[in-house]
């Protein structure tokens, strides 16, 4: 099964609440997608507005640990964050199936 990619957008602060949930998981699992994320907000940070949204591209095999971390974090600090990454799947996932597209 291939790989489906995602681009979801945080800002600064949901990204900080990203890195920390993932720092908090075992090290082999996270070291690739944690390196993929900050090689990806480098190169936003050197473009782009600081304060500005950065748009990240991950796969669903990335997302899921993403979301899993955020999981194990405390609701009050996450719940909305989660909600955010919600809606931007459910709309790319629209959009994908209204086009006809598969990833």
């Amino acid at each position: 099964m291939d790989e489906r990619a995602f681009e979801i957008s945080l800002t600064a602060a949901e990204g900080r609440t990203v890195f920390e949930a993932l720092a908090e998981q075992p090290f082999k699992h996270v070291f690739e997608l944690i390196g993929n994320i900050n090689k990806q907000a480098n190169k936003a940070l050197d473009q782009s507005d600081k304060d500005a949204p950065t748009t990240y591209t991950v796969t669903d095999k990335e997302l899921v640990l993403i979301v899993r971390a955020l999981g194990s974090m405390p609701f009050e600090s996450v719940h909305q964050l989660i909600a955010n990454l919600n809606q931007q799947i459910r709309e790319q996932g629209a959009g994908n199936r209204e086009q006809g597209i598969r990833n």
